[in-house]
């Protein structure tokens, strides 16, 4: 995979990420993942990652992670939301004590990942936004009120 390739190749050279796109991809049954169960595939290749860097990660942990990579809270549930919240403090920690990729941009894009989840949750399970608005400590009267939108909308069939 294309990923594993550029983390062998990241210890010798210095990558980064352009603004706009180079390539575009076409989707379609000739491609290599069509068919393919994209979470299942997903855990694999985080599970080379982590271990290429040399974090250790546990099956729950990684299984945690994919709501992180892939950013679809499906499955997501308010039990779940804290022990992601721990998990993704541990990788910023972990990445701290290593030095294995640049601070703050490392920790900025744990925490965007983070964040991006709660309006994908507030679309699903109040119980899990709510959950991440508390794990957030940003429970106010607008994060209760955006979950409330949602809730209306998801009710009413208005997306």
């Amino acid at each position: 995979m294309d990923y594993l390739f550029f983390l062998s190749m990241a210890p010798h050279m210095r990558f980064a990420n352009l603004p706009e796109a180079l390539i575009k991809y076409r989707m379609g049954e000739q491609n290599m993942r069509h068919g393919r169960n994209a979470i299942a595939d997903r855990i694999e290749l985080d599970k080379e990652v982590f271990r290429m860097v040399g974090f250790p990660i546990t099956k729950e942990q990684l299984a945690l992670h994919v709501y992180l990579s892939e950013g679809d809270p499906t499955g997501l549930t308010a039990s779940k939301v804290p022990e992601l919240w721990k998990w993704m403090n541990e990788l910023k920690e972990m990445n701290q004590s290593k030095d294995t990729f640049p601070e703050p941009i490392f920790s900025n894009e744990v925490d965007r990942r983070w964040e991006r989840l709660f309006d994908l949750l507030a679309d699903q399970d109040a119980a899990a936004a709510l959950a991440h608005a508390r794990c957030s400590r940003t429970v106010s009267l607008n994060s209760i009120a955006h979950i409330g939108k949602r809730m209306v909308r998801r009710i009413s069939g208005d997306k």
